[in-house]
């Protein structure tokens, strides 16, 4: 998901749709079901995420930044071995 200010894209694999919500309600809507913020503008499943590292993560071919602030949370939700 990517922040578009008011509202929210929601990627999936078969195509995207904008909805009008902001990405802070969107994570608490979705926290519990595997999904994590990475990014002040990305919330991603982390069930799909192929790859990471210290500065991004991948999902199949798609590459998304990690935030500084939100580093050691993805570095907590993902084992942090290779953060």
């Amino acid at each position: 998901m990517e922040s578009l200010k008011d509202y929210v894209k929601i990627v999936t694999r078969n195509g995207h749709v904008v909805t009008r919500y902001q990405l802070g309600d969107m994570i608490l809507l979705l926290k519990d079901c595997g999904f994590i913020r990475i990014h002040k503008s990305f919330i991603v499943n982390a069930a799909f995420i192929t790859a990471y590292n210290a500065r991004d993560i991948e999902i199949g071919k798609i590459s998304l930044p990690i935030g500084r602030t939100f580093k050691e949370l993805v570095e907590k939700h993902l084992g942090g071995s290779d953060l």
